[in-house]
């Protein structure tokens, strides 16, 4: 039973191209013969390998009703392309009559894939350093060599010099390297000066978009870039450097008055990478170069610098470097009042003491350092991690059960997170039953429709100490949320699972909150099961009726189109009304893709004519909203389109 590919079953291709574009489902249509491994995971979502200029995982998937997607392609403006090929090809394979395949060990989440892509970030290799045994008698040999070229012209011997570095990258490496040795004897104050006074006007200027009237201004740093450049071709690194820092200062405070989407920040992230390469060539001690970027990363609070961190990895910084660094920032942490320690500045300085400790090889210290600070920073998921990477799996197990009494009130993201660790390794260890614990208490503790499937996927691995269960543990969890109270009442004796060793339970309010949660679950549950009568019959009885515009309102009007046309109808109808009165184009968008769907119904039933006359009667009532008038003039004009999945 996949949800996912029951809505897909509900669109046209129509939908699709609004979903992702013109332009992009064009480019996913090209590229469909490119999907590979196609397959349904277990947490119900289409997952396949697309080849474009590298091999990309893309997911595609239902989150809160709406369709989305992940994928490990660089594009980051909306759905991709590759995301469009993966819904085509599992289009084309079902319309062929095939099943797509379910493969059970493919569970991984997006921000999995996104960690995979961290995890596996580009390397810098360097030249090699090999050196040749040279014959004994190359010292006559150079000999002769320098009499001979002492006799030939400047230019030939030039135009040799630039034949030999095209052929050989070392010896390309040698001559800039001599370049650089050779001390700079041109005045750069000028330049400097010139500079400086670019930076000061330019970082003055205002920037802002008006995406919608297709007016505004970014300031334009390339001036400032080719004057850093210019400087650094001069061996002028200590000047590149001092202009940087006045730069950042600058660039920041006028970061922080714009009003733009990130567009300034690019172009000082990408400005400063200049400044990254004169550091290590500067006259400043290693050490004081190093905290000349640390102090600057440091107070970032823009993530201009997070990809810019290369200058650490520089041969110039050896341990004896790192240890005076972790010195330094221990002898900081140390001066910072207990009213600060709770910060977000002081565990970014924390952070830094152990990549500092890190780079200098001293493990140990880390761990020591993190249990010292941990009821600060509250950095437990980091801190059991370096226990199981260190092999320690008893201290892992004792600061994850601590970590997660300490943070379920006031970080229960961090908690979820270590409860989610604790799964993991009752899984590893085959205890089943108190994984299915942990998740019954998930499911009493966030009442949603995503534990309650993992709940049910966990029944049915027909796993021996489960099988048989689910009806029991199913109706006894359903009328607890609904009549009883999850966190007082006690369990049936008959319950077939043992003590959660944590819980996320705490004192629950049976406000209106809980109710239209409780309410909305059960109809989520009936739709999911496909107990059509009883989620139409909930819907219809349920507290806040009025309330017709979530995602589970739509998903309840896709799946009752064929058998209660009239609740369908409503939904859309509803929904469409909802985002004309929030009367912005945006909105007025989304109002077409529910009336779109509202034409679905009417066609299913062979009503065609009211739906037209619903569309003209809102081109009446809305005369004056000209963006409206636009989208209700397309929708008139359309024709029926094709299905997705026949």
């Amino acid at each position: 039973m996949s949800e996912l590919i029951d809505y897909l079953k509900t669109l046209t291709l129509d939908d699709v191209q609004e979903w992702a574009g013109e332009k992009i489902y064009g480019r996913g249509k090209g590229i469909v013969k490119d999907v590979s491994r196609l397959a349904l995971t277990i947490n119900d979502a289409l997952s396949a390998k697309v080849k474009g200029t590298e091999e990309y995982d893309t997911e595609v998937y239902l989150e809160d009703g709406e369709l989305t997607s992940f994928c490990s392609c660089p594009y980051e403006y909306g759905e991709c392309k590759h995301a469009v090929a993966v819904i085509l090809a599992a289009a084309k394979q079902l319309n062929s009559g095939k099943d797509i395949p379910q493969d059970d060990m493919l569970a991984a989440t997006p921000r999995d894939i996104e960690l995979s892509i961290v995890d596996n970030s580009l390397e810098i290799s360097k030249p090699s350093s090999k050196k040749v045994e040279l014959d004994p008698s190359y010292p006559r040999t150079l000999e002769a060599l320098q009499k001979m070229l002492s006799k030939q012209p400047k230019a030939v011997l030039v135009k040799q010099l630039l034949l030999l570095s095209m052929k050989d990258y070392e010896t390309e490496q040698s001559l800039w390297a001599l370049a650089d040795s050779t001390p700079n004897l041109v005045n750069v104050k000028p330049q400097v000066d010139s500079l400086r006074r670019k930076i000061k006007k330019i970082t003055a200027e205002e920037s802002w978009q008006d995406y919608w009237n297709h007016k505004g201004h970014t300031p334009d740093y390339s001036p400032i870039r080719k004057g850093l450049e210019a400087l650094l071709k001069q061996n002028a690194f200590d000047e590149v450097v001092e202009l940087g820092g006045e730069l950042w200062s600058l660039g920041i405070e006028q970061i922080h008055h714009s009003n733009d989407e990130g567009e300034l920040a690019n172009d000082l992230s990408r400005t400063m990478f200049i400044v990254l390469e004169a550091l290590p060539q500067t006259s400043m001690k290693p050490v004081i170069q190093l905290f000349w970027w640390i102090d600057r990363e440091l107070e970032d609070d823009y993530e201009l610098l997070q990809d810019l961190d290369l200058v650490y990895n520089h041969e110039r910084y050896q341990t004896e470097h790192w240890q005076d660094v972790a010195m330094i920032l221990t002898q900081r942490l140390a001066n910072v009042p207990e009213s600060k320690k709770q910060d977000y500045e002081y565990k970014r300085v924390v952070d830094m003491l152990a990549f500092a400790y890190q780079k200098a090889g001293d493990d140990k210290a880390i761990l020591a350092m993190m249990e010292k600070q941990v009821n600060n920073t509250k950095d437990y998921v980091k801190l059991v991690g370096g226990f199981v990477k260190q092999g320690n799996m008893g201290k892992a197990k004792e600061w994850c059960l601590i970590g997660f009494n300490d943070t379920l009130k006031e970080k229960p993201g961090i908690a979820r997170r270590l409860k989610d660790q604790l799964i993991e390794w009752h899984k590893e260890d085959g205890n089943i039953a108190q994984v299915a614990a942990l998740s019954v208490d998930d499911f009493l503790a966030s009442i949603d429709m995503k534990s309650f499937q993992t709940l049910e996927r966990l029944f049915q691995t027909k796993h021996p100490l489960l099988d048989g269960q689910w009806q029991l543990v199913r109706a006894t969890l359903l009328h607890l949320i609904e009549h009883g109270n999850s966190v007082t009442d006690s369990l049936p004796i008959d319950w077939p699972l043992p003590k959660p060793e944590v819980s996320s339970l705490m004192a629950e309010s049976k406000g209106f909150m809980h109710q239209t949660r409780v309410e909305d679950l059960l109809i989520h549950i009936a739709v999911h099961e496909k107990q059509l009568d009883e989620a139409v019959d909930r819907f219809g009885n349920r507290a806040g009726y009025q309330i017709m515009t979530d995602s589970l309102a739509r998903s309840l009007a896709l799946a009752v189109s064929k058998s209660y046309p009239e609740t369908s109808i409503s939904i859309w109808k509803a929904c469409a009304l909802n985002d004309i009165a929030r009367a912005k184009a945006e909105a007025y968008r989304d109002a077409g893709k529910h009336l779109r769907q509202l034409r679905k119904v009417y066609e299913e039933h062979q009503r065609l004519e009211e739906w037209q006359k619903y569309i003209k009667r809102l081109q009446v009532e809305h005369k004056r909203k000209i963006r409206l008038q636009e989208v209700l003039n397309d929708l008139l004009k359309s024709k029926k389109s094709a299905k997705l999945i026949h």
